[in-house]
């Protein structure tokens, strides 16, 4: 009798233990991220639920956006607003400035990218703010302690390496530090073919050098005129185009 008994005690806190793992994988086990990148770069981590486990900066301008933020409400649609009013209390969506926001994911969780962008593009539209999204998914290529050592998230990484392919006088660093709608704007002027590069390259239309120039009172020719207006560079000098105009004297 004591040894079923002592049986059944030891199957009941195995059920028990187990129990308590299958909770605690539900909940805080993280199965997928979703990044918004604007300038800050935030990592929304969800578990199998689809309940944000943790928020992740990935540089110093989503530290400062996170500061003192406290994750009461797990609810991903609850999070997504918090952000969002927390970036427009923190002046990145202004009425002049082109409100480009990129949004990657990569794992698994619950929701799309495309379910999350229409999250994103409803509380803008609440708050009577315009913002063109892009999206992306993301695959392994990128190690996240490379990436955190960098301060930016995968997609960004994938926005720089594809500008220096076209043209290198882009500093990783100058490109690091740049707003997402700078970014698109830079890689529209280079003609590159982005079809693969994002889900919904076709969301920035054909309108949206127009809109960005007319925002920034700028109308760009090259990447020297780039340059110019977004870097605020006055030191800044193109060797191969000094080498041009001394061979016109």
């Amino acid at each position: 009798m004591k040894k079923m008994t002592a049986r059944n005690t030891f199957i009941i806190f195995a059920l028990l233990a187990l129990l308590a793992g299958t909770i605690y994988l539900l909940n805080f086990s993280v199965v997928g991220s979703y990044i918004l990148d604007l300038n800050p770069s935030i990592q929304i981590n969800t578990n199998r639920l689809g309940k944000v486990t943790s928020l992740e900066p990935l540089n110093q301008d989503g530290m400062d956006i996170l500061k003192k933020y406290k994750l009461r409400d797990r609810d991903l649609d609850d999070v997504i607003e918090d952000l969002v009013d927390r970036l427009i209390i923190a002046g990145y969506f202004k009425e002049e400035l082109d409100n480009a926001i990129m949004v990657s994911h990569e794992g698994g969780g619950q929701y799309s990218l495309s379910e999350l962008k229409e999250k994103l593009d409803g509380h803008l539209n609440y708050r009577q703010i315009n913002g063109r999204i892009v999206t992306k998914e993301l695959d392994d290529r990128y190690d996240d302690d490379i990436l955190k050592e960098l301060g930016m998230s995968g997609a960004r990484l994938e926005l720089i390496e594809a500008i220096r392919r076209k043209d290198v006088r882009f500093t990783p660093d100058e490109l690091k530090n740049m707003k997402v709608g700078d970014l698109l704007y830079i890689l529209k002027k280079t003609d590159i073919d982005f079809d693969d590069l994002f889900d919904d390259w076709d969301d920035i239309d054909d309108d949206y050098d127009d809109y960005y120039e007319k925002i920034y009172g700028i109308k760009v020719d090259d990447l020297d005129d780039i340059f110019d207006d977004l870097l605020d560079d006055d030191d800044w000098d193109d060797d191969r185009y000094d080498d041009d105009d001394d061979d016109d004297d």
